[in-house]
C-alpha cells in the first residue's frame, strides 16, 4: 500500500507515494531540503513525530515559519544533545551491538511508545 508524501508532484515520481510499513531515512548535505521534505510529510498526517539529530526545535520551527507552516502538532524529539553528528556519522558503526544500541535509543523513546507506522 502506498502512502502519500503530501508533497505536490513527488507522489507522481514515486508512482503513488512511499511504500507503507517501511522506515525511511533522509540524509544529505546541509541545504538539500531534508527538513522541508520531512516537515511536509509530517504535516500531511494527523499525528507525527520528528526525531532530530542535528537541528534543535527552534531551528526547525524557524524554517517551518518561513513557509507559513504551523508545526505545533508535530511531536519533536531532540537527539542533538546526545549525538554529535558533525563529528561522527551515526550510520557507520563498527559492530552490530553499536547498531542495535543506536536503534534502541530511537525505538525505546517514551515519546513514540504509542505511535503507529502508516501502512
Amino acid at each position: 500500500m502506498k502512502i502519500s508524501t503530501g508533497i505536490p508532484g513527488f507522489d507522481d515520481v514515486l508512482k503513488g507515494g512511499l511504500e507503507g510499513g517501511w522506515s525511511y531515512l533522509l540524509k544529505g548535505e546541509p541545504g538539500t531540503g531534508k527538513t522541508i521534505f520531512g516537515l511536509q510529510f509530517l504535516l500531511a498526517r494527523d499525528e507525527s513525530v520528528y526525531i532530530s539529530f542535528d537541528e534543535v526545535y527552534d531551528e526547525v520551527k524557524l524554517q517551518a515559519e518561513k513557509f507559513g507552516w504551523d508545526i505545533s502538532n508535530i511531536h519533536f524529539v531532540d537527539k542533538v544533545k546526545e549525538m554529535d553528528v558533525l563529528r561522527a556519522d551515526p550510520l557507520f558503526y563498527d559492530t552490530a551491538a553499536e547498531i542495535a544500541e543506536f536503534v534502541e535509543s530511537i525505538t525505546g523513546l517514551k515519546e513514540i511508545e504509542n505511535v503507529e507506522r502508516s501502512s
